[in-house]
């Protein structure tokens, strides 16, 4: 029989005299004080993903060889990475098994049961649950409070990195939206406010597609919005913003841009009316009394140019409007800007017309504003515009000659 009083404690070993039926414990056990000798403790295994044995509810566990992202292998979730096989969601890292092999999503359509795609992965946002690749999860789908309807953080909330955002931006320590392409680094775009990477093959809000390439004419654009002919929903998903009975189209004329928009070069530029910059939030800039993204180097109504910054003095003003002189202007910005141009007061025009020099009371495509062919364009109709101008230079100079004599 054992001693009376032996004290026991974790990590010991313990072995029965001959004359018991006791056998011996090596590890787990809890330590206590055996007054009988027959005493004894239970034992306590401690399992763990990642100590290479496969436990509920784990689908695999390689142990030190656990890695996410390789394909085939045992993610540091033991959870199957995709190009394994399964028999279920519930063994893919992913949360998606389709023809026995874990997969990565692509879209929200593939996930089902109510689950969203995030990031190639099959989630239940708004279950209250926080599960990966989660970043937060408040029971609700509104956008209005610190988490979105994606479980992304919304602007404004501390944030660590990118991913963790909404916008996919964290600047500061702090969500941020975007405002051009460069803020959000080598590879990615600036799609409305959020940064994304246009081309991996995985649609994320705001993209409205993503064929894994950056091809223009494959139905899916360079910035992952829907060519021309392709079925939509809404404006937002096509790269012209317009959709008309159900499919992508090209704009001929502002009416087709609605109240807010405007037609340039077949595309509808939708822009918020404005009269001074801080009516345009945070990041835009009020041009021609519309609110623009100058500065983000792609040339959009109402700008005549975008050099990538906002500074004067370089061919491009800080509003995005070419600077007059500027070397290397193209001659139809100055056929843009020359209805504007000011004149002697009561002057008129060739064709007898008073001079406009109102930018104000003049809407695009009015007679008092040239409508103008996309920069380089020299035909007819620029040609025609730019004899008209000299026409009026022309007579005014002789009124000002007969006015001297």
């Amino acid at each position: 029989m054992g001693s009376a009083g032996s004290e026991w404690s974790e990590g010991s070993t313990w072995s029965a005299d001959s004359s018991t039926s006791f056998g011996s414990w090596s590890e787990g056990y809890i330590g206590s004080s055996f007054s009988d000798g027959r005493g004894y403790a239970p034992r306590i295994e401690i399992r763990f993903c990642g100590d290479g044995i496969v436990n509920p509810p784990e689908a695999c566990d390689q142990g030190e060889g656990n890695v996410d992202r390789l394909p085939g292998a045992c993610s540091t979730q033991c959870l199957w990475n995709p190009g394994s096989s399964c028999q279920n969601d519930l063994g893919c890292s992913t949360n998606l098994c389709r023809g026995r092999v874990c997969t990565s999503c692509t879209q929200d359509v593939q996930c089902g049961n109510q689950r969203l795609c995030l990031f190639g992965t099959c989630a239940k946002c708004g279950d209250g649950i926080v599960t990966p690749p989660e970043i937060c999860d408040d029971a609700n789908e509104s956008n209005a409070d610190t988490c979105n309807n994606r479980c992304r953080l919304t602007l404004g909330q501390p944030c660590g990195q990118n991913g963790e955002c909404g916008s996919d931006l964290c600047l500061a320590r702090a969500c941020t939206g975007c405002s051009h392409d460069a803020q959000c680094g080598p590879g990615r775009l600036c799609l409305s406010g959020s940064c994304t990477t246009c081309g991996n093959g995985i649609v994320q809000e705001p993209e409205a597609c993503d064929d894994g390439n950056l091809i223009n004419t494959d139905g899916c654009s360079n910035r992952c919005h829907k060519t021309v002919g392709q079925r939509c929903t809404g404006a937002a998903e096509c790269g012209t913003s317009l959709c008309s009975s159900g499919v992508c189209k090209t704009c001929t004329a502002d009416a087709a841009c609605g109240q807010e928009g405007r037609c340039s070069s077949g595309s509808c530029v939708l822009s918020q009316r404005c009269r001074t910059d801080g009516e345009c939030g945070a990041t835009d800039l009020c041009v021609q009394q519309l609110c623009s993204s100058c500065g983000d180097g792609i040339v959009l109504l109402p700008e005549t140019c975008d050099d990538g910054n906002r500074s004067n003095g370089d061919g491009c003003s800080d509003h995005c409007l070419f600077e007059r002189g500027a070397a290397g202007a193209p001659l139809t910005a100055n056929v843009f800007e020359m209805p504007f141009l000011p004149g002697p007061a009561g002057g008129t025009n060739a064709g007898g017309g008073a001079l406009n020099t109102s930018l104000t009371d003049t809407p695009h495509g009015a007679s008092g504003m040239a409508s103008h062919a996309p920069v380089g364009d020299t035909g007819p109709a620029t040609l025609a515009v730019m004899a008209a101008g000299a026409a009026v230079g022309g007579a005014w100079t002789r009124r000002r000659k007969r006015a001297r004599g």
